[in-house]
């Protein structure tokens, strides 16, 4: 196996695992104005975060809704959509920023912003983690219940999907990568 395979290996396992963060807190539909202060939303975002905020809010707002959130659990629901949001931001800004230059990494950088976006998507998994445990410990028994089967249902589904990503992102890299190679033993 060469380093060019591996490197392209890794860059898609880091994806869908990044995908999949976000698919295990993602399900069904409400509006965000009920769920989070206008002061919460960007007013001027670049039209691909605005449509990756949309998402998330849409995303949050599904959640919402499938784990049926009463008023009393609002405060631990703020706590876990505040993360998801501030996830999507960061993952925005990381992605944004190693796609402009990615093309100029040689294969040591590349491995060490795998290994970077590997460690925030643990960390954020942690922050997840820890807001979603705080809204899950004051869910009735009943809603508990709920959560388990919508998230063991998310989790399916995000695999799933992940693994078809993965194979789909593994052909692309392929193909480019194929090109390049082809054109430098053309050189």
């Amino acid at each position: 196996m060469t380093l060019c395979s591996i490197l392209r290996r890794i860059h898609v396992f880091a994806a869908a695992t990044a995908l999949l963060a976000v698919l295990v807190l993602s399900a069904a539909p409400k509006t965000m104005a009920q769920m989070a202060p206008a002061a919460d939303k960007p007013d001027t975002a670049p039209q691909g975060a605005a449509k990756l905020s949309d998402r998330v809010e849409k995303r949050i707002a599904e959640l919402h809704e499938q784990l049926k959130i009463t008023p009393a659990e609002e405060t631990a629901w703020t706590g876990l959509a505040s993360v998801m949001r501030e996830d999507a931001t960061k993952k925005m800004a990381t992605y944004g920023k190693w796609s402009q230059e990615q093309s100029k990494m040689n294969a040591l950088e590349l491995m060490k912003a795998h290994a970077q976006l590997a460690d925030e998507n643990a960390q954020t998994m942690h922050k997840m983690l820890t807001a979603f445990e705080a809204l899950y410990n004051v869910m009735s028994d009943d809603q508990k219940k709920n959560a388990d089967e919508v998230f063991s249902y998310r989790m399916a589904k995000a695999k799933k999907m992940a693994g078809k990503m993965h194979r789909k992102m593994e052909e692309q890299m392929d193909g480019k990568m194929d090109g390049k190679m082809e054109k430098k033993s053309g050189e």
